[in-house]
């Protein structure tokens, strides 16, 4: 199957000035990765519904985060506004204007559900949740709806499937889509799924790529997902396994055209992005929001700039086939 990137819907990405520290971000060598799977929904689905589930809870947040947040919390509530005689605490009345509702995915066997969504210009919506995943038109009739044990359907993925995200790549006009396996060194894996067409229900292409890129005995949690003209990206904080300490953020750089038609990708990742690893934790990949996407390259934001009143940006220059540096400022 033969992949041709769209002509239109391409923008010109942000020029941002100088960098304060150009180039500290250091990137791996060129990867490569198959296609681990070929997934079709023509076969008939049984629901198995197996989960294999851990023992520990995975804490996404760490414990400074966690305090500051608490502690503003607890400051807002009791806080007067600045007109009024009513507090920060109390609730506001909402009417939500309702156009099509209906039943999408359950949440019953995994929490919490961690629910992800994407909309195509057809109106086709891919929705997942920690459980797994289901197919609607916009008018709300569902055409696939599957667990990730039964999605996925291959017995190597036998620790715990969890924390999708989805996004349509309107550029493309396809799904990117990312599933996590595993929270030890040793069974973490990000799943990568790239929809054949832009209906879903053609199936997807499936890789894998390693959780530990560092073989430092981390693995791989808390994903987010963005994409640009030419590339997609996943981002995540890695964690050491055992003590699950949070060891330092880090971001995959992969070719997506080669993922839309199901050739081996070529994928890089960056690791360094601060100074001191809680310099930059969460990085969220910044995709261009409407129809279309930008490139080369793409801008990263991380809260955790170490200061209440301003956040960590990062540009990453260029696509893979440039000469991409991962540029930071403090914003």
């Amino acid at each position: 199957m033969a992949y041709f990137a769209p002509a239109h819907g391409q923008h010109t990405r942000p020029q941002l000035p100088a960098a304060q520290r150009n180039g500290q971000a250091q990137r791996s060598v060129l990867l490569t990765a198959p296609v681990a799977r070929q997934l079709e929904h023509d076969a008939p689905l049984t629901w198995w519904a197996n989960k294999v589930r851990g023992t520990a809870a995975r804490q996404h947040r760490m414990p400074e985060v966690q305090a500051i947040k608490d502690a503003k919390w607890a400051e807002k509530v009791k806080a007067p506004r600045q007109s009024g005689t009513s507090t920060r605490g109390d609730l506001k009345s909402v009417v939500p204007q309702i156009g099509v509702d209906f039943e999408a995915n359950w949440s019953t066997q995994q929490t919490p559900p961690d629910n992800s969504m994407a909309i195509s210009n057809g109106g086709l919506i891919v929705s997942t949740n920690n459980d797994g995943i289901v197919y609607a038109d916009d008018a709300g009739t569902i055409s696939y709806a599957a667990f990730w044990p039964d999605f996925f359907n291959d017995p190597s993925l036998n620790a715990n499937i969890y924390d999708p995200k989805v996004i349509y790549d309107s550029g493309a006009d396809r799904y990117f889509m990312t599933v996590l396996h595993g929270s030890t060194a040793a069974s973490s894996l990000i799943l990568l799924c790239f929809s054949q067409t832009n209906d879903p229900n053609d199936g997807w292409w499936i890789y894998q790529l390693t959780g530990n890129p560092l073989v430092d005995n981390s693995w791989f949690d808390y994903p987010s997902i963005g994409v640009s003209n030419n590339e997609v990206y996943v981002t995540g904080n890695l964690f050491s396994s055992g003590g699950n300490q949070f060891n330092q953020a880090v971001v995959y750089q992969v070719q997506k055209a080669a993922g839309y038609a199901g050739n081996a990708l070529n994928w890089a990742y960056w690791t360094g992005l601060g100074t001191t690893p809680f310099d930059a934790a969460t990085v969220v990949p910044a995709s261009w929001g409407q129809q279309g996407n930008y490139g080369p390259g793409i801008l990263f934001v991380s809260g955790n700039s170490g200061g209440a009143s301003s956040l960590r940006l990062f540009d990453l220059t260029d696509d893979l086939t440039g000469t991409p540096a991962l540029n930071d400022y403090t914003v």
